[in-house]
């Protein structure tokens, strides 16, 4: 018997059982319910309401430079009620895929290097949110509007500049939402989100 080779790579192991489960992509996470999900490998079935609701509750917008807390969720929440009755549940949702990936501000998110990151935001929301929840593929152009447009409110809400923001002219011509931000604590904001939630897809 010749002696062990440390530099040679163990034998491929080949798996007959159809019941196996095929590798998955990269590395997983581990979400506030206590499931796994893998963001290069996104799938609707592991995708929950509830750790997105939690996750977006604790995500402050504009990376944290606002003078109070300011979450993601309170945001999300809060766009669910600025678009038509066809968009709400989109509205509520439009920004899951932050629950899995972080939020980023615009200039880092928009940037030409993170376009591998922008692709795979967009393969989240494809692959797994959008089946998860029966939503469209491709935001719908009054959701993405709306994104820009509240902007706006908030910022004058916080009392801050918007002359060189990163909005473009149709969104910096049109009008401020007419919407109360409020900046509720996180617990509040992840209440109020499941609510909507539930409210939305009870009426579909």
């Amino acid at each position: 018997m010749g002696a062990h080779n440390p530099m040679k790579p163990p034998p491929i192991r080949w798996s007959l059982d159809p019941m196996e489960p095929a590798p998955r992509k990269g590395h997983w996470m581990r979400t506030f319910t206590n499931r796994r999900y893998w963001p290069a490998d996104p799938r609707p079935e592991d995708v929950c309401i509830e750790d997105i609701a939690h996750h977006l509750s604790l995500l402050c917008r504009y990376t944290g430079a606002v003078p109070r807390f300011y979450s993601v969720g309170e945001h999300s929440w809060h766009m669910s009620f600025l678009v038509s009755r066809s968009n709400q549940l989109c509205a509520l949702l439009h920004d899951s895929t932050e629950a899995y990936m972080n939020d980023l501000g615009r200039p880092v998110k928009y940037a030409p290097e993170m376009a591998a990151y922008k692709e795979m935001e967009d393969m989240n929301w494809r692959l797994a949110i959008a089946p998860a929840f029966d939503l469209p593929l491709e935001l719908p152009d009054e959701v993405k509007r709306m994104d820009g447009l509240i902007i706006k409110a908030e910022l004058a809400e916080f009392g801050m500049d918007l002359s060189d923001h990163m909005l473009d002219k149709t969104v910096r011509d049109g009008p401020v939402p007419d919407v109360q931000i409020a900046g509720y604590p996180p617990e509040t904001a992840e209440a109020l989100f499941l609510q909507r939630f539930h409210d939305l897809r009870s009426m579909r």
